[in-house]
């Protein structure tokens, strides 16, 4: 059955009213959609498949064009979840990405259970599309010092999905099908099978040729329904109905050979000699479109595969009306990827050697690269690479584990087909993070949305970050976060003496569910057992010296408020503490003027320009948090204050024009002693790090004395080659012996996959 997803309306008219028009025309109009409609994709290199509870879950991000794989340049903020058995993300983080590319790190902590986890990455812009097309690959955790979780008892079953060619029976005439068996633990089954008619006949046998895959053929007749019978090898039987057939359509068959793919399309219905047209597209972008004429309800078109870039394309069919009546696609391997090498200064190594290499790629274009160096493990999988990924558009899927042709083609099929459709795409929901991270919601006032209203963000922290927005005529608003390096809470509120009684909701930043996430069940022999425990024994040791062994963080949050240097600054410790709010500052602070009328306190910044008080309130700020009532300043205990700087002079910020800012600042910058009307949870953009990885000298040092169990010898996620140059990088082993991989992922500017990996001993 053909899986849809969703273009527009206008691209389907399009093609329908340009039928019988020229060819150019049509492309111009699809390369107008296609620039129109920008989609991304991710991909994720992690440093392993297989972790411990206390181990760190290393990954960098490629956020891609998902049209040519360039890097994309729109969203800057990527979020990376961690989902278990029960379709829950454990845990989560926000990368920053700049051109494309972001790194970070999730540690493990020892409350997880053991299992299969799902890892998954999205931009906030791809939320807007399918599921599907989020990155996913499957982590296996195991937690030594936990008792694993009972797994619930599952009953043996067989799901068996079929997928017609060119996705729907036709009565009539030969169609191929393409099915996918997988057991209950999402494994794929052996096991033999035979369709039915409503008549109880067999029309057709098949069994698995490759991983539960394979195809069968036969003629589906008018008005009969169509049943598979599964016997697996333990003689349990299972029943799947096929797709129903259609005495309308078109059934496709596509052949290939060295140079060309055949399309042979066969019809009962079409009439002798009717026309219909052909369209092949890679991801929106059209790159062949042909009238065929049928002939004795036969056609044929040949095209050849040069036509095609690397990677899965598709094959849209139109009949004369103008309608889609099947599609498939093929997969067309990549002969022209740039390749990678790396070069040692041998293959061997002692312990706490210095190695050394250079990474070169064929191509003398820029190049954005991440290395990872780790013990290789003979029943651990290795990550699966860019170009598995980007090709086959499916995490799960090994180019290597297949042989090419047929098993490599059924896998293909299989893959969501995202249909040239005539549903009209509604307005994207979720923005694209632009300038970093972005926070949403609305502001009601007795369930109507209230315009153009202020509303006032803050992090409170002794570096706070504040923020002003203004609703627009829907009562929504927006904020530009910035690049916050902590998960904290967010204060939200708006003006008491402008909107007393206004209610704020922010938009959910996580996704609403994670059911198309949910891992396999976790399945280990006993033959892993000795590589946990090994593992588990390094590990534990590795953590016991984290303090002597921690990244780097490279990157600092600033220390300069938003209003840059304040025009005076006092510190509360360097004068006498007084006891009152007011007699601080009528004592020292001679910038700031009180008044007193009918028990309520005006407050003015005197002008430090021109000498004269300001008419209005300033802004008032503890430690970031907004304070629009001026009794509740001066009621405040000040011997919680650390310091007050005051800026004297008009200020615009954003929507917010003030004469003069007071901010306040407490010992622990968590605005202690007022009252907070509503917090939103907030998880920050992870630190830029620099990853440890020691450096032996030939004289003792204290680091000599500490023992060294990495696992990971070197993890260098932010690797960038440019022409000719040729970079060397080193990094010593550890005290681990046996078989260390190399692996080499990233990307060409010009959207081309690189991918190498090489193996080094030590002993």
């Amino acid at each position: 059955m053909i899986k849809y997803g969703i273009l527009s309306l206008c691209l389907y008219l399009t093609i329908c009213g340009a039928f019988a028009q020229k060819k150019s025309y049509i492309f111009d109009d699809l390369k107008r959609y296609h620039t129109a409609h920008y989609e991304e994709t991710i991909y994720l290199h992690t440093n392993s498949s297989f972790l411990l509870a206390g181990e760190t879950l290393l990954f960098k991000a490629y956020c891609l064009n998902s049209s040519d794989n360039t890097p994309s340049k729109l969203s800057t903020i990527a979020y990376v979840k961690l989902i278990d058995i029960n379709s829950t993300a454990v845990l989560q983080a926000k990368v920053l990405l700049t051109d494309g590319g972001g790194y970070g790190d999730i540690f493990l902590p020892s409350a997880l259970t053991s299992g299969n986890y799902t890892l998954v990455a999205y931009t906030n812009w791809m939320k807007n599309g399918d599921q599907k097309k989020f990155f996913k690959t499957q982590i296996t955790i195991v937690n030594p010092f936990r008792k694993p979780t009972s797994a619930a008892v599952v009953k043996p079953s067989v799901k068996i999905e079929f997928f017609p060619e060119g996705g729907r029976l036709v009565s009539g005439v030969k169609n191929t099908i393409i099915f996918n068996a997988l057991n209950e633990k999402h494994k794929a089954v052996t096991f033999l099978g035979r369709v039915l008619d409503n008549g109880g006949s067999t029309v057709a046998e098949f069994t698995p040729e490759f991983a539960g895959k394979g195809r069968f053929s036969f003629t589906p007749e008018s008005n009969k329904v169509y049943k598979a019978v599964i016997t697996d090898t333990l003689q349990n039987v299972y029943f799947q109905q096929l797709p129903n057939v259609s005495d309308e359509g078109i059934a496709l068959q596509v052949e290939e050979d060295e140079t060309s793919f055949h399309v042979n399309l066969a019809s009962h219905s079409i009439g002798k000699s009717s026309r219909i047209k052909v369209l092949v597209h890679h991801k929106s972008v059209p790159l062949l479109e042909n009238d065929v004429q049928f002939n004795n309800e036969h056609a044929t078109l040949v095209f050849k595969k040069d036509i095609l870039p690397p990677g899965i394309s598709q094959i849209t069919i139109f009949n004369e009306a103008g309608q889609v009546v099947c599609e498939r696609p093929v997969f067309n391997s990549a002969s022209n990827l740039p390749l990678a090498n790396l070069k040692f200064e041998r293959k061997t190594y002692k312990t706490r050697e210095r190695v050394r290499m250079t990474i070169t790629v064929k191509d003398t274009l820029i190049a954005y690269l991440s290395v990872s160096v780790r013990k290789l493990e003979s029943k651990i999988k290795s990550p699966t690479p860019i170009t598995n990924y980007l090709l086959l558009e499916n995490g799960n899927s090994q180019l290597g584990s297949m042989a090419r042709g047929e098993a490599l083609d059924n896998q293909v099929q299989i893959q969501p087909v995202y249909h040239v459709g005539n549903s009209k795409e509604p307005s994207p929901i979720y923005l694209p993070e632009v300038r970093n991270n972005l926070i949403t919601g609305t502001v009601t006032k007795s369930g109507s949305p209230v315009q153009k209203e202020n509303v006032y963000l803050t992090v409170p922290s002794k570096n706070y970050l504040f923020l002003v927005s203004t609703t627009d005529s829907t009562g929504r608003f927006f904020f530009n976060t910035g690049e916050i390096k902590y998960n904290t809470d967010v204060i939200l509120q708006t003006s008491p003496l402008t909107c007393s009684e206004c209610q704020i909701k922010t938009d959910a930043a996580r996704l609403s569910e994670y059911l198309n996430f949910t891992p396999a069940p976790l399945e280990l022999d006993s033959s892993f057992r000795k590589i946990i425990e090994r593992k588990s024994i390094l590990a534990q040791i590795e953590n016991a010296y984290y303090l002597q062994k921690q990244d780097s963080i490279i990157d600092r949050p600033s220390e300069v408020r938003f209003y840059g240097q304040p025009d005076k600054t006092y510190i509360l410790d360097d004068f006498v503490r007084f006891p009152t709010m007011e007699d601080i500052f009528i004592e020292y602070v001679h910038e700031v003027i009180l008044r007193k009328k009918k028990n309520q306190f005006e407050i003015r910044v005197l002008d430090t320009r021109q000498r004269f008080a300001f008419n209005t309130n300033p802004l008032i700020l503890l430690d970031g948090i907004p304070i629009f009532d001026n009794n509740q300043v001066m009621n405040y205990n000040p011997l919680l204050l650390k310091k007050i700087e005051v800026v004297g002079k008009r200020y615009f910020y954003g929507p917010l024009e003030v004469q003069g800012i007071i901010s306040l600042s407490t010992y622990t910058g968590e605005g202690t002693g007022i009252s907070i009307a509503q917090k939103e949870k907030y998880v920050g953009i992870l630190p830029q790090k620099e990853y440890y990885s020691p450096t032996y000298s030939s004289g003792a040092s204290e680091l000599d004395k500490l023992p060294d169990y990495r696992t990971q010898l070197y993890w260098n996620p932010n690797v960038t080659l440019s022409g000719t140059k040729i970079p060397t990088f080193e990094f010593f082993t550890s005290d681990v012996k046996g078989d260390f991989e190399v692996v080499i992922e990233g990307i060409e500017v010009n959207g081309k996959p690189v991918h190498y990996s090489d193996v080094i001993h030590v002993e």
